[in-house]
Protein backbone atom coordinates (compact mmCIF):
# COMPACT_ATOMS: atom_id res chain seq x y z
CA UNK A 1 0.00 0.00 0.00
CA UNK A 2 1.07 3.73 -0.49
CA UNK A 3 0.99 6.76 1.52
CA UNK A 4 0.40 9.66 -0.03
CA UNK A 5 3.95 12.24 1.02
CA UNK A 6 2.93 15.17 3.58
CA UNK A 7 5.13 18.20 4.21
CA UNK A 8 6.51 16.37 7.54
CA UNK A 9 7.91 13.71 5.39
CA UNK A 10 8.57 15.74 2.63
CA UNK A 11 10.84 17.62 4.69
CA UNK A 12 12.49 14.67 6.60
CA UNK A 13 13.59 13.70 3.21
CA UNK A 14 15.29 16.60 1.94
CA UNK A 15 17.00 16.54 5.68
CA UNK A 16 18.22 13.01 5.06
CA UNK A 17 19.20 13.40 1.56
CA UNK A 18 18.02 11.06 -1.37
CA UNK A 19 19.43 7.95 0.37
CA UNK A 20 17.87 8.85 4.05
CA UNK A 21 15.32 6.99 5.99
CA UNK A 22 12.97 7.99 8.48
CA UNK A 23 11.20 5.76 10.65
CA UNK A 24 7.48 7.33 12.27
CA UNK A 25 5.23 4.91 14.66
CA UNK A 26 1.60 4.75 13.98
CA UNK A 27 -1.72 3.04 13.96
CA UNK A 28 -4.35 2.04 11.84
CA UNK A 29 -7.70 1.30 12.99
CA UNK A 30 -8.37 -1.36 15.25
CA UNK A 31 -5.41 -3.70 14.42
CA UNK A 32 -3.03 -4.72 16.69
CA UNK A 33 0.66 -3.64 15.49
CA UNK A 34 2.77 -0.80 15.03
CA UNK A 35 3.13 1.17 11.43
CA UNK A 36 6.26 2.27 10.16
CA UNK A 37 6.78 5.23 7.19
CA UNK A 38 9.67 4.81 5.21
CA UNK A 39 11.35 7.41 3.19
CA UNK A 40 13.11 5.89 0.48
CA UNK A 41 14.61 8.11 -2.17
CA UNK A 42 11.93 10.20 -4.09
CA UNK A 43 9.69 7.44 -4.26
CA UNK A 44 6.55 7.67 -1.98
CA UNK A 45 6.75 6.03 1.42
CA UNK A 46 5.87 2.39 1.85
CA UNK A 47 3.25 1.37 4.26
CA UNK A 48 4.08 -1.96 6.48
CA UNK A 49 2.80 -3.00 9.72
CA UNK A 50 5.24 -5.16 12.28
CA UNK A 51 2.90 -7.29 14.10
CA UNK A 52 3.89 -7.47 18.08
CA UNK A 53 2.97 -11.25 19.45
CA UNK A 54 2.38 -10.11 23.36
CA UNK A 55 2.63 -14.10 23.79
CA UNK A 56 6.13 -14.26 22.16
CA UNK A 57 8.18 -16.59 24.31
CA UNK A 58 12.12 -15.66 24.79
CA UNK A 59 14.98 -16.90 22.43
CA UNK A 60 15.94 -20.45 23.81
CA UNK A 61 19.54 -20.80 24.92
CA UNK A 62 21.61 -22.03 22.29
CA UNK A 63 21.40 -25.39 23.94
CA UNK A 64 21.38 -27.19 26.96
CA UNK A 65 22.99 -26.35 30.13
CA UNK A 66 24.56 -27.12 33.51
CA UNK A 67 21.53 -27.28 34.94
CA UNK A 68 20.73 -30.01 32.53
CA UNK A 69 23.18 -31.94 33.61
CA UNK A 70 22.52 -31.49 37.63
CA UNK A 71 18.93 -32.86 36.26
CA UNK A 72 20.86 -35.70 34.37
CA UNK A 73 22.43 -36.31 37.76
CA UNK A 74 19.38 -36.27 40.12
CA UNK A 75 17.23 -38.75 37.74
CA UNK A 76 20.49 -41.61 36.75
CA UNK A 77 21.32 -42.11 40.41
CA UNK A 78 17.82 -43.53 41.86
CA UNK A 79 17.53 -44.88 38.10
CA UNK A 80 20.62 -46.99 38.89
CA UNK A 81 19.56 -47.55 41.96
CA UNK A 82 16.28 -49.21 41.51
CA UNK A 83 17.27 -50.87 38.70
CA UNK A 84 19.96 -52.92 40.44
CA UNK A 85 17.37 -53.71 43.07
CA UNK A 86 14.82 -54.90 40.97
CA UNK A 87 16.98 -57.27 39.20
CA UNK A 88 18.12 -58.74 42.42
CA UNK A 89 14.61 -58.90 43.94
CA UNK A 90 14.15 -61.13 40.87
CA UNK A 91 16.69 -62.90 41.51
CA UNK A 92 15.53 -63.59 44.79
CA UNK A 93 11.70 -63.91 43.40
CA UNK A 94 12.83 -67.05 41.49
CA UNK A 95 14.56 -68.81 44.41
CA UNK A 96 11.57 -68.43 46.25
CA UNK A 97 9.01 -69.15 44.07
CA UNK A 98 10.30 -71.80 41.39
CA UNK A 99 13.47 -72.84 43.82
CA UNK A 100 16.23 -71.55 41.62
CA UNK A 101 19.13 -71.60 42.95
CA UNK A 102 21.30 -68.95 41.31
CA UNK A 103 24.57 -67.80 43.51
CA UNK A 104 24.98 -64.55 43.15
CA UNK A 105 28.50 -64.07 44.75
CA UNK A 106 29.33 -66.08 41.28
CA UNK A 107 31.37 -64.30 39.05
CA UNK A 108 29.47 -65.13 35.81
CA UNK A 109 26.47 -64.08 37.91
CA UNK A 110 28.11 -60.95 38.71
CA UNK A 111 28.75 -60.16 35.40
CA UNK A 112 25.74 -61.16 34.28
CA UNK A 113 23.62 -58.95 36.17
CA UNK A 114 26.43 -56.11 35.67
CA UNK A 115 25.76 -56.04 31.90
CA UNK A 116 21.85 -56.17 32.31
CA UNK A 117 21.79 -53.41 35.39
CA UNK A 118 24.11 -51.23 32.89
CA UNK A 119 22.08 -52.00 29.88
CA UNK A 120 18.79 -51.30 30.56
CA UNK A 121 20.41 -48.01 33.20
CA UNK A 122 22.10 -46.77 29.32
CA UNK A 123 18.50 -47.34 27.90
CA UNK A 124 17.04 -44.61 30.58
CA UNK A 125 20.13 -42.13 30.40
CA UNK A 126 19.85 -41.95 26.61
CA UNK A 127 16.45 -41.36 26.75
CA UNK A 128 16.53 -38.45 29.20
CA UNK A 129 19.17 -36.91 27.29
CA UNK A 130 17.08 -37.28 23.81
CA UNK A 131 13.80 -35.79 25.66
CA UNK A 132 16.07 -32.89 26.57
CA UNK A 133 17.67 -32.05 22.89
CA UNK A 134 15.09 -33.13 21.16
CA UNK A 135 11.66 -31.88 23.26
CA UNK A 136 13.19 -29.39 25.55
CA UNK A 137 14.90 -27.53 23.71
CA UNK A 138 13.44 -28.90 20.04
CA UNK A 139 16.83 -29.75 17.63
CA UNK A 140 18.15 -32.55 15.85
CA UNK A 141 19.34 -35.18 18.47
CA UNK A 142 22.01 -36.91 16.12
CA UNK A 143 23.91 -33.30 14.85
CA UNK A 144 23.51 -31.67 18.51
CA UNK A 145 25.28 -34.43 19.99
CA UNK A 146 27.67 -34.46 17.20
CA UNK A 147 26.69 -37.55 15.61
CA UNK A 148 27.63 -36.07 12.23
CA UNK A 149 29.83 -36.41 9.66
CA UNK A 150 34.00 -36.48 10.27
CA UNK A 151 37.57 -36.26 8.40
CA UNK A 152 39.74 -38.89 8.78
CA UNK A 153 39.36 -42.68 7.78
CA UNK A 154 37.38 -45.12 10.14
CA UNK A 155 40.29 -47.42 9.76
CA UNK A 156 42.83 -45.33 11.28
CA UNK A 157 40.55 -44.54 14.12
CA UNK A 158 39.76 -48.12 14.93
CA UNK A 159 44.03 -48.36 14.37
CA UNK A 160 44.33 -45.47 16.56
CA UNK A 161 42.48 -47.45 19.29
CA UNK A 162 44.69 -50.34 18.94
CA UNK A 163 48.04 -47.72 19.47
CA UNK A 164 46.14 -46.24 22.12
CA UNK A 165 45.74 -49.57 24.32
CA UNK A 166 49.72 -50.40 23.43
CA UNK A 167 50.90 -46.32 24.68
CA UNK A 168 48.63 -46.80 27.99
CA UNK A 169 50.20 -50.71 28.59
CA UNK A 170 53.47 -49.17 28.30
CA UNK A 171 52.51 -46.04 30.73
CA UNK A 172 51.49 -48.58 33.04
CA UNK A 173 55.13 -49.92 33.67
CA UNK A 174 56.30 -46.91 35.22
CA UNK A 175 53.61 -46.92 37.67
CA UNK A 176 53.66 -48.26 40.95
CA UNK A 177 52.05 -51.56 40.80
CA UNK A 178 49.52 -53.08 43.34
CA UNK A 179 48.59 -56.95 43.38
CA UNK A 180 45.64 -56.38 45.64
CA UNK A 181 42.98 -57.10 43.02
CA UNK A 182 39.91 -54.92 41.72
CA UNK A 183 36.54 -55.31 41.76
CA UNK A 184 36.71 -55.45 38.18
CA UNK A 185 39.34 -58.82 38.13
CA UNK A 186 37.27 -61.03 40.26
CA UNK A 187 34.31 -60.25 37.30
CA UNK A 188 37.17 -61.41 34.49
CA UNK A 189 37.71 -64.21 35.96
CA UNK A 190 35.13 -66.18 34.91
CA UNK A 191 35.74 -67.16 30.53
CA UNK A 192 32.11 -66.88 30.38
CA UNK A 193 31.74 -63.08 32.83
CA UNK A 194 35.41 -61.89 30.53
CA UNK A 195 33.38 -62.82 27.18
CA UNK A 196 30.24 -60.95 28.71
CA UNK A 197 32.00 -57.84 29.67
CA UNK A 198 34.50 -57.98 26.73
CA UNK A 199 31.51 -57.76 24.12
CA UNK A 200 29.75 -55.05 26.19
CA UNK A 201 32.91 -52.91 26.05
CA UNK A 202 33.30 -53.37 22.66
CA UNK A 203 29.99 -52.89 21.36
CA UNK A 204 27.25 -51.04 23.64
CA UNK A 205 30.05 -49.29 26.45
CA UNK A 206 32.25 -47.10 24.08
CA UNK A 207 28.86 -45.43 22.10
CA UNK A 208 26.74 -44.98 25.21
CA UNK A 209 29.46 -43.17 27.29
CA UNK A 210 31.25 -41.04 24.30
CA UNK A 211 26.81 -39.97 23.89
CA UNK A 212 27.15 -38.74 27.65
CA UNK A 213 30.38 -37.30 27.99
CA UNK A 214 31.34 -36.01 24.60
CA UNK A 215 28.16 -35.54 23.20
CA UNK A 216 25.60 -34.24 26.17
CA UNK A 217 28.11 -32.99 28.76
CA UNK A 218 31.23 -31.66 26.58
CA UNK A 219 28.86 -28.73 24.63
CA UNK A 220 28.42 -27.33 27.75
CA UNK A 221 31.49 -26.97 29.00
CA UNK A 222 32.85 -25.51 26.39
CA UNK A 223 30.58 -23.11 25.64
CA UNK A 224 31.25 -21.93 29.36
CA UNK A 225 34.89 -22.18 29.33
CA UNK A 226 35.96 -23.46 26.31
CA UNK A 227 37.50 -26.20 24.40
CA UNK A 228 40.05 -27.05 26.78
CA UNK A 229 38.39 -26.89 29.97
CA UNK A 230 35.87 -28.76 28.07
CA UNK A 231 38.23 -31.66 27.53
CA UNK A 232 39.50 -31.78 30.94
CA UNK A 233 36.41 -32.00 33.00
CA UNK A 234 35.18 -34.60 31.16
CA UNK A 235 37.61 -36.66 31.11
CA UNK A 236 37.84 -36.10 34.85
CA UNK A 237 34.34 -37.39 35.04
CA UNK A 238 34.75 -40.04 32.84
CA UNK A 239 37.70 -41.29 34.85
CA UNK A 240 36.15 -41.00 38.67
CA UNK A 241 32.90 -42.46 37.25
CA UNK A 242 35.24 -45.90 36.42
CA UNK A 243 36.60 -45.38 39.73
CA UNK A 244 34.44 -48.07 41.37
CA UNK A 245 35.27 -51.16 39.25
CA UNK A 246 39.03 -50.37 39.65
CA UNK A 247 39.23 -49.75 43.60
CA UNK A 248 39.61 -46.39 43.26
CA UNK A 249 43.28 -47.19 42.41
CA UNK A 250 45.02 -43.75 42.05
CA UNK A 251 47.00 -45.85 39.42
CA UNK A 252 43.85 -46.56 37.35
CA UNK A 253 42.24 -43.42 37.88
CA UNK A 254 45.14 -41.27 35.97
CA UNK A 255 45.36 -43.95 32.77
CA UNK A 256 42.13 -43.21 32.52
CA UNK A 257 41.93 -39.36 32.85
CA UNK A 258 44.91 -39.88 29.97
CA UNK A 259 42.82 -41.23 28.00
CA UNK A 260 39.61 -39.60 28.64
CA UNK A 261 42.13 -36.92 27.24
CA UNK A 262 42.41 -38.39 24.20
CA UNK A 263 39.21 -39.07 23.24
CA UNK A 264 38.40 -35.60 24.53
CA UNK A 265 40.97 -34.23 21.84
CA UNK A 266 39.44 -36.03 19.07
CA UNK A 267 36.18 -34.63 19.94
CA UNK A 268 37.32 -31.05 20.05
CA UNK A 269 39.47 -31.90 16.94
CA UNK A 270 36.75 -33.16 14.54
CA UNK A 271 33.36 -31.55 15.98
CA UNK A 272 32.13 -35.27 16.17
CA UNK A 273 31.60 -38.14 18.27
CA UNK A 274 32.01 -40.87 16.05
CA UNK A 275 35.96 -40.79 15.98
CA UNK A 276 35.89 -41.21 19.58
CA UNK A 277 33.80 -43.75 19.73
CA UNK A 278 35.47 -45.73 17.51
CA UNK A 279 38.97 -45.20 18.93
CA UNK A 280 37.53 -46.21 21.81
CA UNK A 281 36.11 -49.12 21.53
CA UNK A 282 39.31 -50.11 20.29
CA UNK A 283 40.96 -49.39 22.51
CA UNK A 284 38.81 -51.39 24.92
CA UNK A 285 38.71 -54.56 22.25
CA UNK A 286 42.38 -54.13 22.29
CA UNK A 287 42.45 -54.26 26.01
CA UNK A 288 40.57 -57.15 26.43
CA UNK A 289 42.89 -59.03 24.04
CA UNK A 290 45.85 -58.18 25.97
CA UNK A 291 44.41 -59.53 29.41
CA UNK A 292 43.22 -62.58 27.69
CA UNK A 293 46.49 -62.77 26.17
CA UNK A 294 48.33 -62.79 29.40
CA UNK A 295 46.18 -64.12 31.46
CA UNK A 296 45.70 -61.61 33.82
CA UNK A 297 43.00 -59.12 35.06
CA UNK A 298 43.24 -55.12 34.68
CA UNK A 299 45.53 -54.83 38.08
CA UNK A 300 48.21 -57.21 36.53
CA UNK A 301 47.98 -55.88 33.24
Amino acid sequence: AKCPRNTALHDTRHALGNEGNAVFPGAAGTETGRIVYLVMGDEQSDFRRQPVDPFEKSTPPAGWTYGDLLQLVLFTVPTLALIFLLFVGALQGLDMLLGWTIDTEHPRVQASLAIVVQFVAWIFIIGFIHNVVTVKYRLPFARSIGWSEYAGSRGGYLAGGFGLALGVAVLSTFLPKVEEQVPLDRLLSDPVGMLLIGLFGVLVAPAAEELLFRGFMYPVVERSSGASVAVLATSLVFSLLHGVQYGWRWQNLILLLVVGIVFGMIRARTGSIIPPTLVHSSYNASLFLMIFAAGAGPSGS
